[in-house]
């Protein structure tokens, strides 16, 4: 598969995407870039997904509190399959107003609850308190299973870009706590190794830090920028919630789905991390999108389409409807 021969829909749009403030340099830029993608919020459309109800919560966790937004079907149901969503924005940046169609779309075409969180950003709050946040936003909600009407023995957690790599790491808090509750994950375009962390029989299958260096959107600078406000000292990049593809104990995981894009710097990180579960005997569904940038999805390009349609027919086939 040639990963990095640009797709049609997106060279049409190319020229758009490049023009686009390159941020991710110091953190000054910071307030500049939660501004811009504030003011992108505010112009989305109204949403096609309104058979819902949606309600926010704020909840007590270690060290201070954080929202949740929960959405219900209007089905009417006892009980509902839970689904965790971790935002993106590289663990500096997003709310819960960010990627609120796909989480609506989520609970409505897989007649599920579907939970954001709020966690709280870096570089304000450095490693591991966005992490914890996540999984302590799943603990209050499987505590209040009854209220919200979860069915606590179905439960995934999932999530785009950083929201990605949270997923991924929430997974594996999970299984170091022993309590196997996630049973699926949906993990789009994460982050799995920081790049001064790739082991050395891996290295020569993790090349698109340097093929994708100079990408639109997303290129290897922002990637080293994001993570660099999220952990200090710099021993953190091996640590097995910052680098999850160095955790010990990968083959305990649930079946995942992940997908990558061929222009993305992390797109081998990913693809890597794919390829480890299902050699560990994980069952993993590897969904790519050669020719497509890192943030993809949110383009009008007929790549997003089918990325949101394979997305939620992964979650409603691989883990609602079993």
């Amino acid at each position: 598969m040639d990963w990095e021969q640009l797709a049609a829909d997106y060279e049409a749009i190319r020229p758009q995407i490049a023009s686009l403030p390159k941020f991710g340099s110091t953190i000054q830029d910071i307030p500049r870039m939660r501004e811009m993608m504030a003011a992108m919020q505010q112009s989305a459309p109204p949403s096609k997904f309104t058979a819902l109800t949606v309600r926010d919560v704020e909840i007590d966790i270690q060290g201070g509190s954080i929202k949740l937004r929960i959405f219900t079907p209007d089905t009417g149901r006892e009980r509902y399959p839970l689904c965790m969503y971790f935002h993106g924005g590289g663990w500096i940046l997003g709310n819960l107003d960010s990627e609120a169609e796909f989480q609506r779309q989520l609970c409505t075409v897989c007649d599920a609850v579907v939970v954001a969180v709020d966690y709280r950003l870096a570089p304000e709050h450095k490693f591991p308190i966005p992490m914890q946040d996540c999984y302590d936003g799943l603990q209050w909600v499987l505590a209040h299973a009854d209220e919200l009407k979860v069915d606590v023995n179905k439960t995934a957690v999932t999530g785009m870009s950083g929201g990605g790599h949270l997923a991924l790491v929430v997974a594996l808090m999970d299984v170091d706590s022993g309590r196997h509750q996630i049973k699926f994950v949906a993990s789009v375009i994460p982050s799995t190794c920081d790049e001064d962390a790739y082991p050395e029989h891996l290295k020569s299958r993790l090349t698109s830090m340097q093929t994708n260096a100079n990408a639109e959107f997303i290129d290897a600078k922002a990637v080293r920028f994001y993570l660099a406000n999220l952990i200090t000292p710099e021993h953190q990049k091996s640590h097995k919630y910052v680098s999850p593809l160095l955790h010990p104990n990968l083959s305990a995981l649930p079946p995942h789905y992940i997908a990558v894009a061929g222009l993305d710097p992390l797109r081998d990180e990913a693809i890597v991390y794919a390829q480890e579960l299902e050699r560990l005997g994980v069952t993993v569904e590897l969904d790519g999108y050669p020719g497509y940038p890192h943030g993809f999805i949110i383009f009008p390009v007929e790549g997003a389409k089918r990325f949101s349609t394979r997305y939620t027919s992964a979650i409603k086939n691989d883990f609602v409807n079993m």
